[in-house]
């Protein structure tokens, strides 16, 4: 439709000597402007073809083929689910994703590159105007080439926009959607898988997508914006009398920027970018709130998946049965979790120095420390699920609008910034233990990553090169456990800190007849009641993993920090203790920080009691009111045992009790030193 138009203004840019640059500081300005659209362009096409890539797969690597199933849900007037007409149509399809890809990836590149090659213009033109000297007669022609400069910009602007409107218009109307649509679809499909990727690069693909159209656009504006500051700048003092008149015209134009829209309902600019991430999290938020259950185990899938994948927590309803998941699941647990712990313990009797021996404790405790996670969730892997299950089924636990929705986001967020902070730690951690021996050519002495005892000389091939592996495949088992465990308990207690805050929310809302009233403050104290149930039954299931974590946590930190002491600075040793401490207090500050939540939250039910409307509501259930307050009076605590309780002021201490550790271990190292 616009072929000719399209084609005439490339025609024009290329042609029209006035859009050329003049010298070579030009075409290193216009540079940076280049390199910003390739870079876009190249992380645009990778996106949309892994994506096209992966969508075409998905029947062949879930096995779905089997059942005749296509890439893309279509309708034809014939059966595809026979041969050959299912893999002719596999083929179409395959093919004809490709053909649209291609398609829609140039149109959008070529749109933001002329909305790039406006941006740049307006650069030459700030600098040709910045050039303006020499005699009258010089500078009066110079101008009138600026002056006529800038209308052939306006020109190919004005084509550009007449070409794209309606592109950019129904683009950003189709991308909204989309990315409301593909956040939903995440949080619906198994993580990690091949289904789980090709929507994250869709994902990515669509906001590289309007993201372009937004940036450049935005460039254009920022750059025309410039041309009236670089008029200021020049030397107009000098021009003559009718020129001057031209610039004060032209300075007067030049106080409205260009601003690349469409059909001037939508700025090209970074705020509407904003704005369309804006309302597509508002369309995710409604899909989620219209599905029957606002999904709580959707928060903490991949750490149960990684658990499965630890051998700990079978899939479904139950526990362990006679299957091909406990036989893989004991030699797991065995032969890579248990052996490893077990070496490194045993060696402690062969270690006759200090810093070898804080090398091994400081490891190793927090290591074995697995084992002791993963036997407390076999046995507790019923009310463990049970709880879940609650979670998910109980309509009591559910929010009940978008509201509610919105008001447990923050602490989910919380939740899963510190789960990738420890996560990051820990496995940065762990690769640098692994690549020690490698990095320090202490391999050549045979030496390990982690000291332990074996009852076979390692300092030998082929011995040393498969206990090396061990070591590796075995320290990655152990945090697959060992962090999984941890996030999970966290979660836990994110959960029942946002139940308070869904409450909290409920209690304030109640209003209406006096039956309604009668009816909804019964739903809350049932409700409270269900949220002290879920927090005893958490309670019990990491009792003693917190009280065990917590001691050892003491001990590590303190070793930790001495270690950190010995090694050399900015070593490969020092910076895997560096990231080794880092996950250790990531790990307590979770315990603690979401524990301490519970108790805030739980805290503000008493308040959020009294802000209710509760003069109108039947003296009988004033008398209820009453007792709830009294009992609302002691806030929920999670404690391990009723030992430590789950608060900021538990993690302070367990610092200042690692670094008393920490002072008395500098103390003998400075008296063994001394001797």
């Amino acid at each position: 439709m616009n072929m000719r138009a399209l084609k005439g203004t490339l025609n024009n840019l290329q042609k029209n000597e006035m859009f050329q640059p003049k010298n070579l500081k030009q075409i290193k300005m216009v540079q940076p402007s280049l390199n910003e659209w390739t870079t876009l362009f190249r992380m645009f096409w990778f996106s949309g073809f892994a994506a096209m890539f992966l969508l075409s797969l998905f029947p062949l690597v879930d096995g779905t083929y089997k059942e005749f199933r296509l890439p893309f849900l279509a309708w034809y007037p014939y059966d595809t689910k026979s041969s050959p007409f299912y893999e002719l149509m596999y083929l179409h399809q395959v093919i004809s994703t490709y053909t649209v890809g291609v398609v829609d990836i140039s149109a959008d590149t070529l749109i933001a590159a002329l909305n790039m090659y406006v941006g740049t213009q307006c650069d030459i033109l700030c600098d040709n105007i910045r050039d303006i000297d020499g005699p009258v007669q010089e500078m009066d022609a110079k101008w009138k080439k600026c002056f006529t400069h800038h209308k052939e910009i306006l020109k190919f602007a004005e084509h550009c926009q007449k070409f794209f409107n309606w592109i950019v218009l129904t683009q950003f109307c189709a991308s909204v959607i989309s990315i409301g649509l593909s956040m939903f679809q995440l949080t619906l499909v198994v993580p990690l898988s091949s289904e789980f990727f090709m929507f994250i690069f869709y994902l990515g693909a669509i906001t590289v997508e309007i993201f372009m159209y937004c940036w450049f656009g935005n460039e254009v504006e920022l750059k025309s914006s410039n041309i009236l500051y670089a008029t200021f700048e020049v030397n107009w003092v000098d021009a003559p009398q009718e020129v001057k008149k031209s610039i004060l015209i032209f300075a007067i134009r030049c106080q409205n920027p260009i601003k690349m829209s469409s059909l001037n309902l939508f700025y090209l600019t970074l705020e509407t970018f904003k704005a369309i991430l804006r309302t597509s999290w508002s369309y995710f938020a409604v899909l989620r709130q219209k599905m029957d259950d606002f999904n709580w185990i959707s928060t903490v899938k991949t750490n149960l998946l990684l658990l499965h994948i630890g051998g700990i927590w079978p899939r479904g309803d139950g526990t362990h049965k006679l299957n091909l998941y406990t036989i893989y699941a004991i030699f797991i647990t065995f032969t890579f979790t248990t052996y490893h712990c077990f070496s490194q313990i045993i060696n402690f009797f062969f270690v006759d120095d200090l810093q070898a021996l804080t090398e091994s404790i400081f490891i190793s405790l927090i290591q074995s420390m697995a084992l002791v996670k993963a036997f407390y969730i076999l046995k507790n892997m019923r009310i463990l699920k049970n709880i879940l299950k609650n979670l998910e089924t109980n309509k009591m636990l559910q929010p009940r609008n978008l509201k509610q929705i919105k008001m447990v986001q923050p602490s989910l967020t919380q939740w899963r910034l510190l789960s990738q902070m420890f996560w990051i730690s820990a496995v940065f951690a762990m690769c640098l233990f692994g690549a020690f021996p490698i990095v320090e050519s202490t391999y050549k002495e045979f030496r390990l990553p982690y000291l332990a005892w074996y009852p076979f000389d390692t300092k030998s091939s082929p011995f040393y090169e498969i206990m090396y592996l061990h070591q590796f495949v075995s320290s990655y088992t152990i945090a697959i456990v060992d962090i999984g465990a941890d996030t999970l308990i966290a979660a836990l207690n994110v959960f029942v800190a946002t139940q308070c805050e869904i409450l909290c929310d409920n209690i304030r809302n109640i209003n209406g007849s006096v039956e309604e009233m009668d009816s909804k403050w019964k739903e809350c104290f049932t409700h409270h009641k269900e949220i002290l149930k879920v927090a005893r039954h958490c309670q019990k299931f990491f009792n003693w993993i917190v009280l065990m974590q917590f001691c050892a946590s003491v001990i590590c930190i303190g070793l930790t920090m001495f270690q950190l002491t010995l090694v050399v600075s900015f070593s490969s040793e020092f910076f895997s203790s560096l990231f080794y401490f880092g996950a250790i207090t990531v790990q307590i500050f979770m315990y603690c920080w979401f524990g301490n939540e519970v108790e805030l939250k739980s805290s503000k039910i008493l308040y959020a009691t009294f802000e209710a409307n509760w003069v109108e509501a039947p003296h009988q259930v004033k008398k209820n009111i009453l007792i709830f307050a009294i009992r609302c009076q002691n806030p929920i605590k999670m404690s391990s045992l009723n030992v430590f309780y789950l608060t900021l002021e538990t993690f302070m201490a367990i610092f200042r009790t690692s670094w008393s550790y920490f002072a008395v271990l500098r103390q003998i190292q400075n008296r063994i030193s001394e001797e």
